[in-house]
């Protein structure tokens, strides 16, 4: 069946929709001619498609154009039929850097001596708020700060670590590369240097992995063995 062509109120859709950078989703997908209609006459004589839907251009990847179509069967009591446009979308989420939740390196606490200085600073801390008169929600803020405070003068924020394995002797070794390749082309000793520092942290970051996976490999050896013992 040729197609018709659009009349004014077709071209009036069509210059609002690129106005407004929007796509007319359901004509993006060749349908039956029953899936396509939209209206029909009383005297079943007539059947148009005028009902569209619009949808920006952004999105225009994520309609699912093989369903976006009329639904005759559906009962709605109109002379229109049911269209509908199944839309996935994927958003991602806007974090405010301002609110981004601190995280402190608390691991380095298992060191006494860290532990210890910890401790002395918070301590004295505390005991200059006990001196002061305050309500119970300014001295909570005030415990809030100290702690804070104390935690990023002492231990530092924890680093962020993408692979499980990398421990922070890893991440020190890191750290000491990148000081001797600033200073690897001064003289033949610095550039020794700086080669047996990558070779150092190759080498332990590929006996952390492995250690790692024997690891994973016993935790779940021990789940299996529990679950077989359970049944």
């Amino acid at each position: 069946m040729p197609q018709k062509k659009a009349n004014d109120r077709g071209m009036s859709l069509l210059e609002f929709a690129t106005a407004h950078k929007l796509t007319i989703a359901n004509t993006l997908y060749p349908h039956k001619r029953i899936r396509t209609t939209k209206w029909h006459s009383p005297d079943c004589q007539s059947h148009n498609q005028i009902d569209f839907i619009g949808a920006p251009q952004r999105f225009q990847s994520g309609i699912y154009k093989a369903k976006t179509r009329t639904y005759p069967g559906a009962n709605i009591g109109s002379d229109h039929d049911l269209v509908l446009c199944p839309l996935k979308l994927k958003l991602q989420s806007k974090r405010d850097a301002a609110k981004a939740r601190l995280r402190f390196g608390v691991e380095k606490l298992k060191d006494p001596t860290v532990a210890e200085i910890f401790e002395a600073d918070v301590d004295g801390k505390f005991a200059a708020l006990s001196l002061i008169d305050n309500d119970i929600d300014s001295l909570t803020g005030s415990i809030n700060d100290v702690l804070h405070s104390t935690a990023e003068k002492v231990i530092g924020h924890r680093r962020k670590i993408r692979r499980p394995w990398v421990t922070n002797e890893v991440l020190e070794l890191c750290d000491r590369i990148s000081e001797c390749r600033t200073h690897k082309h001064q003289n033949e000793e610095a550039m020794a240097r700086y080669q047996e520092s990558n070779r150092e942290v190759r080498n332990y970051m590929l006996k952390a992995n492995e250690i790692w996976i024997d690891d994973q490999c016993f935790g779940i050896d021990i789940s299996m063995r529990c679950d077989g013992n359970l049944r």
